[in-house]
């Protein structure tokens, strides 16, 4: 079978989603950035702009699964991402004329996170329709490895370009991301059915329902949702005080952690390149418990060692590892996703599986935070790590086992 790096199409999908995704890791650094520097913003506006951003699974993710699934699905990633250049450009334009505000910070950041949930939906149902089953594990893993390439590259280019030109207009880098996206996909041969239209359209409700319905009256989807609900509550929990504890206990500078993040990025990178041959030689489900569970051992370092150079490079191994099980683990979810909902139901089902996964973030966050107060960093992070285990507890446990059909 010819490589998808050989495909016109894809490549062109692959690029704007690699370049967007650089983008948009420089605006998760400038974004809070701009409020610190720019508007001398207290710790509390600080997190209320991340905090904002945050919700907009919660609050959008199933209504814009029912849009997705009414349109066509490359105009509705070309509007998302142009709709979000013009939100992003409008940051530094306020603050070059210096009506800049904490309010527009979060504004514009809830606002592009929640077109990002429809795109991702369509990107989903988009894919799966100009690729043929055989080759959607490839071209998912490829676009993990591209989400590994842009959290290695993204964060060093956006502390430079704060250095250079400031948080507000380091901005307008992913502002130009996104309309290089747009115009990528623009270029894109493959054609798309037009959506069926039923005589009688359902109310939009009744089409979110529908969605979610689907989600959990289904055995594999449901567990998978269960599972990575957990897993997502609690690494969002780790990582709202994991900053805090490698500073304040390990002695780590924040010139470290950032080299670290960086270095650990590429196990990424590995697990993208491997996941295609691991689901092929052993199948989906043993791979993703075995991704689930490194996921797990990639946290326990920072729990066990003490300040020093052995536990510096114990923790860069582990999350190096954890990396490479996110990719993997991603991998699977999207492809099994894509292979077990229905084409007309896939926005839906994407969006709902996100809804309840992702749902809880905000909460686990401030739960984690509240959490250290009263009992203190490393007890509330070994805590966390600890549960990490119980995700790949319910994968052995479920009837997901059972899943026996080939995503590759």
């Amino acid at each position: 079978m010819r490589s998808l790096w050989r495909d016109g199409n894809f490549l062109l999908f692959w690029s704007g989603r690699t370049v967007s995704l650089v983008g948009s890791q420089i605006t998760l650094l400038a974004l809070p950035m701009a409020a610190i520097i720019d508007l001398d913003a207290t710790p509390f506006e600080v997190s209320l702009v991340i905090t904002v951003a945050t919700a907009a699974p919660l609050l959008v993710a199933l209504p814009a699964g029912a849009v997705v699934d009414r349109v066509r699905k490359r105009r509705f990633m070309v509007v998302s991402d142009v709709l979000s250049c013009l939100a992003l450009l409008s940051i530094p334009l306020a603050s070059h004329s210096g009506v800049l505000t904490v309010v527009q910070l979060a504004l514009v950041g809830f606002f592009c996170a929640s077109l990002d949930i429809g795109a991702e939906s369509a990107r989903m149902s988009y894919l799966r329709d100009f690729l043929d089953s055989g080759r959607l594990v490839e071209g998912n893993s490829k676009i993990g490895g591209a989400t590994s390439l842009a959290r290695m590259a993204g964060p060093a280019l956006g502390g430079a370009l704060v250095g250079l030109i400031g948080a507000a207009t380091s901005i307008a880098a992913d502002a130009t991301s996104f309309l290089f996206s747009a115009l990528t996909l623009t270029f894109i041969k493959h054609r798309e059915a037009r959506p069926s239209r039923p005589a009688t359209r359902p109310r939009l409700r009744t089409e979110i329902s529908a969605g979610l319905r689907y989600v959990l009256a289904h055995d594999t989807l449901k567990t998978l949702a269960f599972a990575g609900a957990i897993s997502a509550y609690l690494l969002t929990g780790v990582g709202a005080i994991w900053t805090t504890y490698l500073v304040r206990e390990l002695h780590w500078s924040p010139a470290g952690i950032g080299v670290m993040l960086a270095v650990s990025c590429a196990g990424g990178l590995l697990g993208s390149v491997v996941t295609r041959r691991a689901f092929a030689k052993y199948g989906v489900f043993r791979v993703l418990l075995w991704a689930t569970l490194a996921t797990a051992i990639g946290e326990l370092p920072v729990i066990l060692v003490g300040p020093g150079t052995a536990g510096r490079l114990a923790v860069g191994a582990g999350y190096f590892v954890l990396m490479g099980g996110l990719v993997v683990s991603n991998t699977a979810q999207v492809s099994l996703q894509q292979a077990l909902s229905p084409p007309e139901l896939l926005g839906r089902t994407s969006a709902s599986y996100r809804w309840l996964t992702w749902g809880a973030r905000p909460v686990a966050a401030a739960v984690a935070g509240a959490g250290t107060t009263v009992f203190g960093l490393w007890p509330v992070l070994a805590i966390h790590v600890v549960l990490l285990f119980v995700p790949a507890a319910i994968l052995i446990a479920s009837a997901a086992r059972s899943v026996s059909f080939e995503l590759t």
